[in-house]
């Protein structure tokens, strides 16, 4: 598994073994000189793991003198895969782009604004993680025959299948942050609950 086009020092994945329980930690190590580029890549990670049925639950973004920033609702957006004795598979390449919408913004959050000196927004903008994984295997069979030469060719490209249609999340979460009949938009915390019930439904809009 590797990234594509995020600027981390550092991504890493936690899996869980559905069956056991068992952790593990997948850490991607950017490698290009222009991480900022969306033509900046991790370098592959590769991980020995016992055959069984495997979720990502969670996912980190590190840069050396920047907040750590999670993968919000990873854990929800992909289905568990397999991993049957022998597979050598490469999940793909990790691609993140983003679903806006302008939320509200209260009367205190705007005195801050102000106090930080960075300008008033009276349409601060909400994002949520878009995931897809692409298929960059000659990246993957390189890492291979650098370091197991012996299963380069059995490699295959076996991504773990979305649980969410990004188009369609797009849509939901630009309509979840339209303003009402009165024209107010709605409060950050209760759109994001919104969001947040449609990505754990697995995309199931709510009936209206």
């Amino acid at each position: 598994m590797d990234v594509s086009g995020q600027g981390c020092d550092t991504t890493t994945f936690n899996l869980v073994n559905a069956i056991t329980d068992n952790e593990y930690q997948m850490k991607i190590v950017q490698t290009t000189k222009n991480r900022y580029s969306r033509l900046s890549f991790g370098e592959p990670a590769l991980m020995s793991v016992p055959a069984g049925t495997y979720k990502i639950m969670s996912g980190t973004c590190s840069s050396h003198g920047y907040q750590d920033l999670n993968y919000a609702f990873i854990d929800k957006w992909f289905e568990p895969f397999e991993v049957a004795n022998g597979d050598v598979n490469y999940l793909g390449s990790l691609n993140v782009s983003a679903a806006k919408g302008e939320t509200h913004q209260s009367t205190g959050d705007e005195v801050v604004t102000r106090l930080l000196g960075m300008g008033l927004n009276k349409k601060p903008i909400a994002q949520y993680g878009v995931y897809n994984f692409i298929e960059l295997e000659s990246r993957a069979k390189q890492a291979l025959v650098l370091n197991y030469p012996d299963l380069a060719d059995n490699l295959e490209y076996a991504p773990p299948q979305a649980r969410i249609n990004a188009r369609d999340f797009r849509r939901f979460v630009a309509k979840t942050y339209e303003p009402d009949s009165e024209g107010k938009k709605p409060k950050a915390k209760d759109a994001r609950k919104v969001i947040e019930n449609y990505v754990n439904s697995g995309g199931i809009e709510p009936e209206t």
